[in-house]
């Protein structure tokens, strides 16, 4: 379907839900930006503060992206779960009662409690770090298992076919004293003949010029294709010259054990490098450095060379096994489901176990398989039958991966933005289609959550930047199959489900990340924050009026490259303009140290004036719609004044917060509750203020 009958359908659906009772002139929404546990911590409290306002009812859509669905997904459970029951259609019941606590008699504070104490949702009890090591080296070995054989038996075949034209005398130019020779005169002549054809090439090339009187189509054409000849040569050549250097460079030490320890040296220097690339996948919005654009892409080469002598060394000294292990590896490589094998299964299961735990697990306070969310498929979460739910419509934002895309916006950004709901999924890029219809209807909201926030990814990275754009660095996550995010059934090509494997699209769009493109049979999703990080792209899509975004994403230089990045977007795809005037509550009062009144908190803690900033969002003028504007309350993680006492004791014990990095995973009773009442304060503070939706405020 197309954007229009997209919104029309979701109108409808939120006017069914709330018995006529909407109009997209008044439309409001909630935007909850990304950011792993800090940002769904933070936006707990603010949405525990617009439930006290009773602002929460008030809004139709609630948009989420990677850590803030977590915390969306659990809002979305919960209301399910309630309105199923029937006794109770009001959202704001699952989230807790201001005055009651853990020990407390009453119980609608027991999900609360539940979150705080598993806030180490990675290593739940019974899984601890080596389970969770234990997972990501058996994805590791996996690849191993899958590509590493099918190069060594092509080593193999090479070495075979090398020793028989020494033989033969085919190769007298060099002189062959073993296999390895012969291996490395077989690529040294491959490399000399691309060299010949290359130069070939460029004369061809340049005495046809002399034929051309003027400039034609065909010219023009022809132009194009030999000079991207010219670059495939290039690139054959490089790699026959590499590939030839590997016996000498196995000969340069001792023995089998001794090439061994090189190339695992080489491997651990790589991934040590390359592992300092991924721990910035998820937080460095900027365009990135030196690292980015020459060592991390450097170590990856070290390493696939490192893997390259590794089949080598397999192909000369286990000739035996080399059919054995090309038969395991194709066997493997065929039967087995992607999804399942990957980190992104595991990385869900943990999600879900906490964000969308069972009504059991709640109540006792225990950590327990989540079993009812692991088979809840997203279509199922459609509250319209519900009448009278005062809840929003969820819109999980995602990023389709379009690295090969024959538009140059996807191509450039790396993707699209892709949303996953109970009632629709798709992107511009593809259309959308209903739920039900794809990838089979198979997709669970668990599946939907995780995919939200699958941060490292090959061939993403933040806001379409980052090391893990790089070619090299995505061939080897890839390879070791280091991803968090989910294959899918392309909605443009089929409803029926496909299931990936290693080869199709593991090969050729994993590996070599080639076909990301709308006509594709697979799609690949992954963090929506590869998009736009605070999930406010889609609510301008829909022309919300009102919008309510929650920035926790860290951001301890107060930049503001994730909102930068969606004034941008939505001005170059929507033409709409987002801006922040200096009155009410301008920008540079969220920033630390903006406190007008002098006192030893604002010195010691750098506090900002205020927690929140108030902009304009101008709709143009379109062919269904007249111009109009919109509000958007902006919420960041900052400290203010006004605060209870130990945040304040938090933020001395702890000095990088409320910007500690996202890479921390692992939040304890205290950590989350800081940043859950740091939320609170901050919203509650701004709807007193402003009177957002509630009309009761108070000025700035």
């Amino acid at each position: 379907m197309e954007q229009r009958e997209l919104l029309e359908r979701e109108r409808e659906y939120i006017r069914n839900l709330r018995g006529g009772d909407f109009d997209p002139q008044d439309s409001a929404g909630l935007a909850i930006s990304g950011g792993g546990i800090r940002s769904a911590s933070f936006a707990l409290g603010v949405l525990q503060a617009l439930c006290r306002f009773g602002i929460l009812e008030r809004l139709h859509y609630m948009s989420t992206v990677s850590g803030g669905g977590y915390i969306g997904s659990c809002l979305t459970w919960i209301t399910n779960m309630m309105a199923r029951e029937g006794d109770n259609k009001d959202p704001c019941s699952g989230l807790g009662r201001k005055g009651e606590g853990a020990r407390s008699d009453g119980d609608s504070n027991r999900l609360i409690d539940f979150l705080r104490q598993h806030g180490r949702y990675l290593t739940p009890p019974g899984l601890d770090t080596a389970s969770l090591a234990g997972v990501v080296l058996r994805s590791m070995f996996l690849g191993l298992v899958v590509y590493f054989p099918p190069v060594a038996v092509l080593f193999g075949g090479l070495l075979a076919l090398g020793g028989k034209l020494a033989a033969d005398g085919a190769l007298p130019f060099l002189h062959i004293d073993s296999a390895g020779g012969a291996f490395s005169a077989l690529f040294l002549f491959l490399a000399a003949l691309t060299g010949l054809v290359f130069a070939a090439m460029s004369l061809v090339y340049a005495l046809a010029t002399v034929l051309v009187k003027r400039s034609t189509t065909l010219a023009y054409r022809m132009r194009i294709i030999t000079q991207k000849y010219f670059g495939a040569a290039l690139k054959l050549a490089l790699f026959c010259l590499a590939a030839a250097s590997i016996p000498w460079a196995v000969k340069s030490v001792s023995g089998l054990a001794a090439g061994l320890s090189v190339s695992a040296a080489s491997l651990a220097s790589s991934i040590t490098a390359l592992y300092g690339a991924l721990r910035k996948t998820g937080t460095n919005r900027g365009k990135g450095g030196i690292f980015d654009s020459v060592a991390a892409p450097a170590a990856a080469l070290i390493l696939i060379y490192a893997l390259l002598a590794g089949a080598y060394l397999f192909a000369v000294n286990a000739g035996s096994l080399l059919v054995p292990a090309l038969l395991a590896s194709l066997v493997t490589g065929f039967a087995t489901n992607l999804n399942c094998v990957s980190l992104h299964r595991m990385y869900r299961d943990r999600l879900m176990e906490m964000f969308l735990p069972d009504p059991a697990s709640v109540k006792d306070n225990r950590w327990r398989p989540a079993r009812l969310a692991d088979t809840a498929p997203l279509v199922s979460f459609r509250l319209g039958k519900y009448a009278g739910v005062r809840a929003p419509l969820h819109l999980i934002n995602t990023n389709l991966i379009m690295v090969d895309s024959e538009k140059a916006k996807f191509r450039g950004r790396g993707g699209d933005s892709f949303i996953l709901s109970p009632l629709c999924c798709g992107s511009d890029a593809t259309g959308w289609v209903d739920t039900g219809d794809f990838d089979g209807g198979a997709v669970t909201l668990a599946t939907a959550m995780a995919i939200s926030g699958a941060a490292v990814n090959p061939h993403a990275g933040c806001s379409g930047r980052g090391a893990t754009r790089s070619r090299l660095v995505s061939f080897l996550m890839s390879f070791f199959n280091f991803r968090l995010g989910y294959w899918a059934t392309n909605p443009a090509r089929s409803k029926k489900r496909i299931r990936p494997n290693c080869f199709i699209p593991g090969l050729t769009m994993g590996l070599f990340g080639r076909g990301f493109n709308r006509k594709s049979r697979f799609i690949e999703l992954s963090d929506g924050g590869h998009f736009e990080n605070l999930a406010v792209y889609e609510l301008i899509r829909r022309r919300v009026r009102t919008i309510i975004v929650t920035d926790g994403g860290a951001d301890p230089e107060f930049n503001f490259a994730d909102l930068a990045n969606l004034v941008e977007k939505v001005r170059v795809d929507f033409g709409v303009e987002i801006e922040f005037p200096t009155s009410p509550a301008p920008i540079a009062d969220l920033v630390p140290g903006s406190a007008d009144k002098k006192s030893l908190y604002l010195e010691k803690y750098r506090l900002a004036k205020r927690g929140y900033a108030v902009g304009r969002i101008k709709y143009p003028h379109t062919e269904s719609e007249e111009a109009a504007e919109g509000t958007i309350f902006y919420l960041k993680t900052t400290l203010t004044g006004g605060l209870p006492e130990d945040l304040y004791a938090y933020k001395s014990a702890n000095p990088e917060f409320p910007d500690q990095s996202t890479s921390d995973q692992f939040f304890d009773e205290t950590q989350f509750e800081a940043y859950r009442e740091l939320g609170y304060r901050l919203a509650k503070k701004m709807i007193r203020e402003t009177g957002v939706l509630t009309g009761s405020g108070k000025g700035g």
